[in-house]
C-alpha cells in the first residue's frame, strides 16, 4: 500500500508541476502574443476605420506588451471587416497612427491595402465591391 501512495504523489506532482508550466506559458502568450487590446490603447472607444461608403472598416488590435511601451512603432493586428461584421481577412502589421488602409486604391477600384510602413509592407485584399471613393481627400485613411 505504501507503493501506490508514494506513485499517487510522484504522479500529482508532475501533473501539478505541467500545468503550472502551462499556465506560465499561457500567461506569457496572452500578454505578449494575442492582440486583444485596441489600438490606440489610449483611446475609450474602439476606432472603426471605415472606407469612404462604411460598407467595410478595419479595426486595429494589439498586445497588451504592446499597449504599455513605445506607441510610435506597435506591432499588432489589422482585422478587415464588412459592413454586418464579418471577419473578411486578418494579419499581423505595423499598427503606427501613420500608416493605415488605402481604400479602392488600384486598377479595379475593389481593394484595400493596410500599409504598414516600409519596414513592414503590410497587406492587400480584393473586396466583393467598391469601397467607395473620396476623391477630395485622398490621403484621408478612415472615414
Amino acid at each position: 500500500m505504501l507503493q501506490k501512495s508514494s506513485f499517487l504523489e510522484e504522479y500529482l506532482s508532475e501533473i501539478i508541476t505541467t500545468a503550472f508550466f502551462v499556465a506560465i506559458v499561457g500567461a506569457i502568450y496572452v500578454c505578449f502574443f494575442l492582440d486583444w487590446v485596441k489600438y490606440p490603447s489610449y483611446s475609450n472607444t474602439i476606432e472603426y476605420c471605415y472606407s469612404p461608403n462604411h460598407e467595410y472598416y478595419v479595426l486595429r488590435w494589439q498586445s497588451p506588451w504592446s499597449a504599455t511601451t513605445d506607441q510610435l512603432h506597435v506591432k499588432g493586428t489589422a482585422k478587415l471587416y464588412d459592413k454586418t461584421g464579418k471577419l473578411l481577412y486578418s494579419s499581423k502589421t505595423d499598427l503606427s497612427e501613420e500608416f493605415g488602409p488605402i481604400w479602392g486604391d488600384y486598377s479595379d477600384g475593389r481593394s484595400v491595402v493596410f500599409y504598414g510602413g516600409t519596414e513592414e509592407p503590410g497587406w492587400g485584399y480584393d473586396l466583393p465591391s467598391s469601397p467607395g471613393h473620396d476623391y477630395s481627400m485622398p490621403n484621408r485613411k478612415c472615414y
